[in-house]
């Protein structure tokens, strides 16, 4: 029927799902893009919801309608949508296929996503460096980007707050980070992870660290109540109360 001219908008938007799920990855970029073209008002909830489903990289027609119209796109599907969107096909066009290990060059792949996408480009690659530092156990350079990550990317953060966190209170001496790392997981807490004792442990030890001894305490002391009394938070509230360091020392 396609061959033949059948191209009604209720035909085109059916068969473009048939071919999603054949996986004829062909078939669906042209029907797709046939469909989005005949919409007569692309901002609706519905159409923005099907743009976003058969996008398939930055090079797509509508891919520009997430960089250059943001709050539009947020007021109908809600806060950070677009940028999530536009950031998501920024990391699988323009960073991933170019992290190569030990020989990856992260300043090359900042600059050419930086170029193109500005300050939503940074902000990818900067949380992509912070996770890569984090794996390689290089914890000045780790510290380095959860700073510039998190100065942009609290309430919108691609990784998990309170494990970065976790991992920058351990392996960290910065201060500034530290203190950033407080407000990203007062943010995480009061938004996302609520009462979960791991994140009330994080954001204690975090505070013990910068010297916030007595808030420390009262966050442990919320751990272990909401943990019944696990005893790893146990142990560490001792360990505030004594004056003891409560990361790795050697």
């Amino acid at each position: 029927e396609y061959k033949n001219g059948n191209k009604d908008p209720e035909f085109l938007f059916n068969l473009a799902l048939m071919a999603r799920k054949e996986k004829d990855t062909a078939m669906v970029r042209e029907v797709s893009n046939l469909y989005i073209k005949q919409l007569k008002d692309p901002f609706t909830k519905a159409n923005l919801a099907f743009i976003t489903a058969f996008l398939s990289s930055t090079k797509d027609e509508y891919f520009n309608i997430f960089f250059t119209d943001p709050d539009k796109i947020n007021q109908m599907m809600g806060k950070n949508y677009a940028e999530s969107v536009v950031m998501h096909f920024i990391a699988n066009d323009y960073i991933k296929p170019y992290v190569k290990g030990d020989n990856t060059d992260w300043d090359k792949i900042e600059s050419t996503v930086s170029e193109k996408f500005g300050e939503l480009g940074k902000e990818r690659v900067w949380g992509h460096r912070m996770a890569y530092y984090s794996e390689k156990e290089m914890w000045d350079d780790m510290a380095k980007y959860y700073k510039l990550y998190y100065e942009k990317a609290i309430g919108r953060s691609i990784l998990h707050v309170n494990n970065m966190s976790w991992m920058l209170f351990e392996h960290c001496t910065d201060t500034a980070a530290l203190n950033l790392a407080v407000k990203a997981m007062e943010y995480d807490l009061e938004n996302y992870t609520g009462n979960a004792p791991s994140s009330c442990d994080t954001y204690a030890n975090l505070l013990y660290k910068l010297g916030r001894k007595t808030e420390a305490i009262t966050w442990e002391e919320k751990a272990i109540r909401l943990s019944n009394n696990d005893k790893v938070y146990v142990e560490t509230l001792s360990k505030m109360k004594a004056g003891q360091p409560t990361w790795p020392t050697n």
